[in-house]
């Protein structure tokens, strides 16, 4: 049953890390650092940027371990995206695809990993070893993530309040292990599953 997706188990929150001008941010030839250095910022000045902060919890006791295999795997669409691909399809959705919003993979904006609040660190790495996973972020019951991530968006979506209204949903692959994995038969299933805020 649709209860038993390992989407219904991950929690998700989204953030925006405002700017005090309500712009997004744009990436000229050079920028000056905090230190007053000059420093080149490899993206393109056809873009405008915004950084957002994903808070992601497991929020379930006893049913097991969540897995989000690859941060670059989150996705984030329009309201007429989304209408396309819940109509066709979202395997549809890959990097030939020209979305509205994309993650930011590379230089000093790429996604990066805050916080990870583990109950037991030390089981928490035997736990990635076990499942082989070692560049995806393991949850167990109750464990928090925070990520930050730039999305880049069109040059003429200038304030932030442009982007999120016209931003629908973001998208994270999950797979589940554990006792919400088991079929009848008590026997392990990885199940792969897409949570959406």
């Amino acid at each position: 049953p649709d209860l038993f997706k390992a989407c219904n188990y991950l929690g998700i929150w989204c953030m925006l890390n405002h700017a005090e001008n309500c712009q997004t941010k744009l990436c000229t030839k050079s920028a000056n650092s905090r230190r007053r250095r000059v420093v080149s910022l490899p993206y393109r000045q056809d873009m405008r940027y915004l950084e957002l902060k994903l808070c992601l919890q497991n929020t379930k006791s006893g049913f097991g371990i969540i897995c989000i295999p690859s941060i670059d795997m989150i996705r984030m669409a329009t309201l007429e995206e989304d209408d396309y691909f819940n109509a066709w399809g979202w395997d549809k959705c890959d990097y030939d695809y020209p979305l509205t919003f994309n993650m930011v993979k590379h230089g000093p904006w790429a996604p990066k990993l805050l916080l990870h609040q583990c109950v037991d660190s030390e089981r928490s790495c035997d736990i990635e070893r076990e499942l082989d996973v070692k560049d995806a972020i393991v949850l167990r019951p109750f464990e928090v993530v925070i990520l930050s991530i730039h999305i880049a968006c069109p040059f003429e979506m200038s304030y932030e309040t442009d982007v999120l209204s016209t931003m629908s949903s973001i998208r994270v692959p999950v797979t589940s292990y554990g006792p919400l994995s088991s079929n009848h038969l008590g026997v392990q299933q990885h199940k792969h599953s897409v949570a959406t805020a």
